[in-house]
Protein backbone atom coordinates (compact mmCIF):
# COMPACT_ATOMS: atom_id res chain seq x y z
CA UNK A 1 0.00 0.00 0.00
CA UNK A 2 1.14 3.43 -1.08
CA UNK A 3 1.16 6.00 1.44
CA UNK A 4 0.75 9.83 1.09
CA UNK A 5 3.57 12.43 3.05
CA UNK A 6 0.09 13.21 4.89
CA UNK A 7 -0.54 9.63 5.48
CA UNK A 8 3.11 8.85 6.58
CA UNK A 9 3.33 12.01 9.05
CA UNK A 10 0.25 11.53 10.52
CA UNK A 11 1.20 7.86 11.46
CA UNK A 12 4.80 8.86 12.84
CA UNK A 13 3.31 11.92 14.61
CA UNK A 14 0.85 9.19 16.09
CA UNK A 15 2.62 6.52 17.21
CA UNK A 16 5.81 9.11 18.92
CA UNK A 17 2.77 10.67 21.03
CA UNK A 18 1.64 7.46 22.32
CA UNK A 19 4.16 4.60 21.76
CA UNK A 20 1.34 2.06 20.63
CA UNK A 21 1.49 0.18 17.25
CA UNK A 22 -2.47 -0.60 17.57
CA UNK A 23 -3.28 3.17 18.79
CA UNK A 24 -1.01 4.45 15.64
CA UNK A 25 -3.24 2.23 13.03
CA UNK A 26 -6.80 3.11 15.12
CA UNK A 27 -5.69 6.69 14.71
CA UNK A 28 -4.79 6.11 11.40
CA UNK A 29 -8.27 4.23 10.22
CA UNK A 30 -10.48 6.79 12.14
CA UNK A 31 -8.63 10.16 10.40
CA UNK A 32 -8.35 8.38 6.72
CA UNK A 33 -11.08 5.90 6.41
CA UNK A 34 -8.71 3.39 5.14
CA UNK A 35 -7.10 0.37 6.22
CA UNK A 36 -3.75 1.30 8.81
CA UNK A 37 -0.78 0.14 7.36
CA UNK A 38 0.60 -3.26 9.40
CA UNK A 39 2.74 -3.07 12.36
CA UNK A 40 5.28 -3.86 10.12
CA UNK A 41 5.26 -1.49 8.11
CA UNK A 42 5.11 1.54 10.73
CA UNK A 43 8.13 -0.34 12.72
CA UNK A 44 10.25 -0.03 8.68
CA UNK A 45 8.89 3.89 9.07
CA UNK A 46 9.92 4.69 12.46
CA UNK A 47 13.25 3.10 11.89
CA UNK A 48 13.95 4.59 8.33
CA UNK A 49 13.12 8.19 10.37
CA UNK A 50 15.31 7.82 12.73
CA UNK A 51 18.08 6.24 10.55
CA UNK A 52 17.53 9.27 7.89
CA UNK A 53 15.67 11.71 9.57
CA UNK A 54 13.18 11.89 6.38
CA UNK A 55 9.92 9.92 5.55
CA UNK A 56 11.03 9.93 1.93
CA UNK A 57 12.30 7.35 -0.10
CA UNK A 58 15.72 7.71 -1.39
CA UNK A 59 16.03 8.98 -4.63
CA UNK A 60 16.96 5.87 -7.01
CA UNK A 61 19.88 6.47 -9.33
CA UNK A 62 18.45 6.49 -13.31
CA UNK A 63 21.13 6.23 -15.73
CA UNK A 64 21.50 9.31 -17.63
CA UNK A 65 21.84 9.63 -20.78
CA UNK A 66 24.64 11.70 -22.64
CA UNK A 67 24.01 14.07 -25.86
CA UNK A 68 27.12 13.16 -28.03
CA UNK A 69 27.94 14.79 -31.59
CA UNK A 70 26.80 11.31 -33.28
CA UNK A 71 23.40 11.25 -31.49
CA UNK A 72 22.76 15.12 -31.94
CA UNK A 73 23.76 14.61 -35.93
CA UNK A 74 21.05 12.00 -35.86
CA UNK A 75 18.33 13.78 -34.23
CA UNK A 76 19.12 16.48 -36.67
CA UNK A 77 18.99 14.62 -39.60
CA UNK A 78 15.60 12.92 -38.39
CA UNK A 79 14.08 16.18 -38.20
CA UNK A 80 15.18 17.72 -41.70
CA UNK A 81 14.05 14.87 -43.34
CA UNK A 82 10.98 13.51 -41.67
CA UNK A 83 9.72 10.15 -42.99
CA UNK A 84 6.04 9.94 -43.80
CA UNK A 85 4.01 6.90 -43.00
CA UNK A 86 0.86 5.95 -44.52
CA UNK A 87 -2.11 4.20 -42.22
CA UNK A 88 -3.48 1.94 -44.05
CA UNK A 89 -6.17 0.96 -41.41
Amino acid sequence: MRLTVEECVFILESYLKTMSYAHCRQSFFEKFRRQAPVKSAIVKMIKKFRKTGSLLDKNRNWQKSVLTPGILQDIQTAISFPTLTVNTG
